[in-house]
C-alpha cells in the first residue's frame, strides 16, 4: 500500500516536472503577445510589386550648343568670276555688214581698210590675231593676181590685138605670174614666224604689179582692161605691208 502511494507521488513528481519544462520551453520561442499579433494580420497579403522608377520629365531648357572644334577649317570662300563684257562688233559702212572689232581695228590701221574688210571676208575662220588677218589677205592678193595674171594671158593671145597690147600683156602676165610666187614665199615665211621675209616678198610683189602699171600707162585697152585690177592688187599689197609694220618682232 505506501509502496503504491510512492509511485503514484514519483509518477505526479515526474509528470510536474515534464510539464515545468514544455512550460519554460514554449515561453522562451513564442512571444507571450504572439497570439494577439497573429491575430491581427489579415487573411489574405497583397501582392508584391517592384515598380520601375519614374521618368524626370524634360528639362525646359535646351541643352548648351556644343562648341566647334577649333580643328575645323572654315567654309572655302565662295569664288566670284568675273564676266568679261564682250566687245561689241562694228558694221561696215560701205558694205552694210558687221565686222568683228578686232579686225576693225586691224584693217583701219591700212591706208585702204574699206577694201581690207570688204577682201577679208571670204577669208576669216575666227581667228582674228594680226598673224591671221595678214595669212588672209595674203590670200586675197593671191587669188587677185591669179584672176588679173588670166586677163593678162588671154589678152596676149587674142588675134584681134595688135603687136604691142600683146606684147604687153605677156609682160604683165609674166609680173604677175612672179607677184604671185612672191605671196606664196610670204605666206610660207608666215608659218614659221619669219616676218623679215614676209616684209620683203610682199615689197617684191608691190614692185611687180607697179611695173605692169607703168607699161599699161600708154596704152588705152590695156588700161580698160588691167588698170582697175592692176590698182586693186597694189592696195592690197599696200594693205599687207601695213599690217606687217603692226607685229612687233
Amino acid at each position: 500500500m505506501e509502496h503504491r502511494y510512492l509511485n503514484r507521488l514519483l509518477l505526479i513528481v515526474s509528470l510536474s516536472s515534464l510539464f515545468s519544462f514544455l512550460y519554460s520551453a514554449e515561453a522562451i520561442c513564442v512571444p507571450r503577445n504572439f497570439t494577439k499579433h497573429v491575430v491581427g494580420l489579415p487573411h489574405k497579403l497583397p501582392p508584391f510589386s517592384v515598380s520601375s522608377p519614374r521618368p524626370k520629365p524634360p528639362s525646359s531648357t535646351p541643352p548648351p550648343p556644343t562648341p566647334a572644334s577649333s580643328s575645323a577649317s572654315p567654309p572655302p570662300p565662295t569664288k566670284h568670276h568675273q564676266v568679261t563684257p564682250a566687245t561689241p562688233s562694228v558694221t561696215n559702212p560701205s558694205t552694210n555688214s558687221v565686222v568683228d572689232p578686232e579686225v576693225n581695228k586691224i584693217c583701219h590701221a591700212t591706208d585702204y581698210p574699206d577694201l581690207c574688210l570688204s577682201s577679208l571676208r571670204p577669208y576669216l575662220h575666227g581667228k582674228t590675231d594680226l598673224l591671221t588677218i595678214l595669212e588672209d589677205e595674203i590670200k586675197a592678193c593671191k587669188d587677185r593676181a591669179i584672176a588679173v595674171s588670166a586677163v593678162a594671158q588671154k589678152k596676149s593671145h587674142d588675134p584681134k590685138a595688135n603687136i604691142n597690147t600683146t606684147s604687153i600683156a605677156t609682160d604683165c602676165k609674166d609680173m604677175f605670174s612672179d607677184a604671185l610666187a612672191n605671196f606664196q614665199e610670204a605666206e610660207d615665211a608666215i608659218k614659221v614666224r619669219d616676218i623679215g621675209t614676209v616684209n620683203s616678198m610682199l615689197s617684191a610683189a608691190l614692185t611687180y604689179v607697179d611695173d605692169c602699171d607703168d607699161e599699161i600707162s600708154d596704152n588705152r585697152e590695156l588700161q580698160q582692161l588691167l588698170s582697175r585690177q592692176d590698182v586693186t592688187l597694189k592696195d592690197l599689197t599696200s594693205n599687207c605691208l601695213a599690217i606687217v609694220s603692226l607685229i612687233k618682232y
